[in-house]
């Protein structure tokens, strides 16, 4: 891709030999600011665009006019590469925000950069590496399936009851049945906001970290609490939301505003968790317990799971510990589940043989 710089400090496209992978990219931030479709951008659209980034309206309308090169009152889409690759501070930041907070780029060999004059440039890796892929769609399909069930009112045979812990299906099936509504909508709203952003980059090992949040949080249940039922894909979501500190943990340089994610979701999690769980217990319709036992699982399993972008030697070990104490948390788990089931089996043989 050639370029020439003018006096104006503006940049003449002398041709557009894009990659196929480069026209997408950049395409696609065009397409977010034409926000009419009519393949230009005016200068309200480019005012409201940057707005979101904290641009003032005044510096957007200069940028506006430095790259309306013709002045037909719109930037087309060569008029807009000339611009992204003059004004890359302002844009780069503008289409790597979402990425970079909640998403950590999959590893890779190369740097994928467009190279400008004066040794300048934009990476895409992040960005060309997220992906709705098949399991974002099945968390799509998981997350409509919770919605169809619980209108359709089949919880009798899904949900996790006490009493009935020689069916199986109940240790994993009760994320399909909710008490109400709100419980519902706001396990399926965390599914898409924390679960999704993980899926188009880490792909199946955050069903992976899914289904050890719903195994473990049931089971923390059915260990601290075994004369309670259990409802809600909540354990499930807890992991899904401690999977995002994992993340963090594995690639804090890479994330943009760590300390603070960091900090928000330990606060949320913890509060939400130990604290609730310490002052309340299980009261009403609430597990604290089974959601402390799925954030404890995504916690573990992410930080081994997860994929990192740059791996230190002390990252390898902290992967192998999470395993460690996972594997042996869960030995621990189902060894004591299965004492309770023999007690209580035990203690109704008791009880019928009084009776009788």
């Amino acid at each position: 891709m050639a370029y020439e710089i003018t006096q104006s400090n503006s940049i003449k496209a002398e041709s557009m030999e894009l990659d196929v992978d480069e026209k997408i990219y950049i395409r696609s931030i065009f397409n977010k600011c034409d926000r009419n479709g009519n393949h230009f951008i005016s200068k309200d659209e480019l005012i409201c665009t940057l707005h979101i980034e904290d641009v003032s309206p005044e510096a957007a309308e200069f940028v506006f006019e430095r790259s309306d090169q013709d002045r037909n009152g719109g930037i087309d889409f060569q008029e807009f590469v000339a611009m992204l690759l003059l004004y890359q501070a302002i844009f780069q930041r503008y289409v790597r925000r979402y990425v970079r907070l909640f998403i950590v780029p999959r590893p890779t060999k190369g740097t994928c950069k467009i190279t400008l004059v004066k040794r300048r440039s934009i990476s895409y890796c992040y960005e060309k590496f997220v992906s709705f892929n098949i399991s974002t769609l099945i968390l799509v399909l998981l997350s409509m399936t919770q919605v169809i069930l619980y209108l359709a009112n089949c919880q009798e045979w899904l949900k996790f009851e006490h009493d009935k812990k020689k069916q199986l299906w109940r240790y994993f099936t009760f994320i399909f049945t909710h008490n109400d509504v709100e419980h519902l909508m706001i396990n399926i709203s965390i599914q898409f906001l924390a679960g999704i952003p993980l899926t188009m980059v880490h792909g199946w090992r955050v069903l992976v970290i899914y289904l050890a949040g719903v195994v473990t949080g049931c089971l923390f249940q059915s260990i601290c609490y075994p004369l309670e039922n259990l409802k809600g894909a909540s354990p499930a979501v807890y992991a899904l939301i401690t999977a995002h500190m994992s993340k963090i943990f594995l690639n804090f340089s890479e994330v943009t505003q760590a300390v603070a994610q960091l900090v928000v979701i330990t606060v949320f999690t913890v509060f939400d968790t130990v604290l609730n769980y310490f002052a309340y217990r299980n009261s009403g319709k609430t597990s604290y317990i089974s959601h402390l036992g799925g954030g404890i699982a995504g916690l573990l399993v992410g930080t081994f799971i997860l994929r990192n972008v740059n791996v230190f030697h002390f990252e390898r070990i902290l992967g192998a510990t999470a395993l460690i104490l996972y594997v042996v948390m869960m030995i621990g788990l189902v060894g004591q589940e299965l004492l309770q089931l023999l007690d209580i089996r035990k203690a109704y043989s008791e009880i019928r043989g009084v009776y009788q």
